[in-house]
């Protein structure tokens, strides 16, 4: 009896070593694991960085985060960073509005010099949707985007002249044929009984500022109900947003020039009647009216002299007129800021005489 407590006794304790040696050992290998990357187990290690573009221009705001987390942080004014992380290969993903977005993996680093690309997207492709962009396919409200190409097709005297016709459901109406006769703008017809003009965003400002078409980058028009959840009850009879050009930071300075000329006319001449169809009017008429011949009113349409010549007003108002168009710009930057500057001269001359814009 005593051989055998001894024996289990002996066998009790081996067993409890053999767990500590192992034990030991897998707490080893951890730690020298964790000392790759120069810490304990479990505590946070810091990783640095920077973050620039294909020109080697820092970029400012961007967002890190840790994937599969919300835990992250944003790049400061020159494009740097500083985030903590625990695990061991953990993976940082970096994304900014315009460009592609990247995944890093940390493993053993500890300063992290990252380069984004531009994402090329068809500006038809994201449209202005109040205070950002969205990409068309994940919108379920009613918009309608027009790019500065197709707004600066032939000579426009404003932004509404070359809004019209290119935007579905949005009516562009000239209230006259005059040079610099002023449009109304209906999107989805009248709304109100009041006004049924819908709400003008020029770069965030609200309200109808004169815009040269040539700085006109986009036009989007929201057109339902939807955009008064942004601009309130101004913009229930919907909104049209304008974003004007602007240069780019890190370019360098560019400077064009486009220009116009051309002639307008009268398409095609009203027909007036000749001296002698107009006698012969007047003396049906004063026959139907039963005038006696004797009556002196007569004399001037049996006149032979009155049936050769008359004036013909139409070739007297209207007239070939002039039209000319000048646009300017210059655009550019630097790593902190950019500029933009256009100037613009439109001389537009009304077919009818007397007529300017």
């Amino acid at each position: 009896m005593g051989w055998k407590l001894f024996f289990d006794l002996k066998a009790g304790i081996l067993l409890f070593i053999a767990l500590v040696v192992f034990s030991v050992t897998g707490y080893a290998k951890v730690t020298d694991e964790q000392v790759v990357r120069g810490n304990a187990i479990g505590a946070p290690v810091k990783i640095t960085g920077k973050v620039t573009d294909v020109n080697g221009v820092p970029i400012p705001g961007v967002s890190v985060i840790l994937k599969g987390t919300t835990s992250g942080t944003i790049t400061d004014s020159d494009g740097g960073f500083t985030i903590d992380v625990a695990d061991n290969n953990p993976v940082v993903v970096f994304s900014f509005v315009g460009m592609k977005t990247k995944e890093v993996t940390v493993g053993t680093q500890t300063n992290l010099i990252v380069t984004l690309e531009e994402n090329v997207i068809g500006i038809n492709e994201i449209v202005t949707i109040g205070y950002g962009t969205q990409k068309k396919a994940d919108l379920t409200g009613a918009v309608s985007s027009v790019t500065s190409e197709k707004l600066n097709q032939g000579v426009n005297q404003s932004v509404t002249h070359a809004l019209q016709g290119k935007a579905a459901g949005v009516t562009v109406i000239q209230n006259s044929g005059e040079p610099g006769g002023g449009t109304e703008v209906r999107v989805r017809g009248a709304g109100s009984i009041n006004d049924n003009s819908p709400l003008y965003v020029v770069d965030g400002i609200v309200g109808s500022i004169p815009v040269n078409p040539a700085d006109v980058e986009s036009m989007t028009v929201l057109k339902d109900a939807a955009s008064a959840a942004i601009y309130g009850s101004r913009g229930a009879n919907g909104v049209v947003i304008i974003t004007t050009k602007k240069g780019k930071r890190g370019e360098s300075t560019s400077v064009s020039f486009n220009t116009s000329q051309g002639v307008q006319q009268v398409w095609e001449m009203p027909k007036s009647l000749t001296a002698e169809q107009r006698n012969v009017i007047h003396t049906e008429a004063l026959t139907n009216d039963g005038t006696p011949e004797t009556e002196s009113v007569w004399d001037y349409y049996k006149d032979p002299a009155n049936a050769v010549t008359r004036t013909n007003w139409f070739k007297e108002v209207f007239r070939t007129a002039y039209i000319s168009n000048q646009d300017l710009n210059v655009q550019g930057g630097s790593e902190k800021s950019n500029f933009s500057l256009g100037i613009g001269y439109l001389n537009n001359g009304g077919i009818v005489e007397g007529t300017n814009f």
